[in-house]
């Protein structure tokens, strides 16, 4: 299991890869995207790929 601030490094850290990569489209879905995250949030993210 990962701590809060684990799992938002790791959220910021797969968002950047997809930022780099010009063939991918990321998006946060789950209780981050309507701000009802709590500490056993997971990290819900969707990666469309070109």
């Amino acid at each position: 299991m990962f701590s809060v601030e684990e799992r938002g490094r790791i959220q910021r850290r797969l968002l950047h890869l997809a930022e780099q990569d010009p063939g991918v489209v990321a998006a946060i879905t789950g209780s981050h995207a309507t701000n009802d995250e709590d500490r056993w949030s997971d990290i819900d993210l969707a990666f469309g790929v070109s």
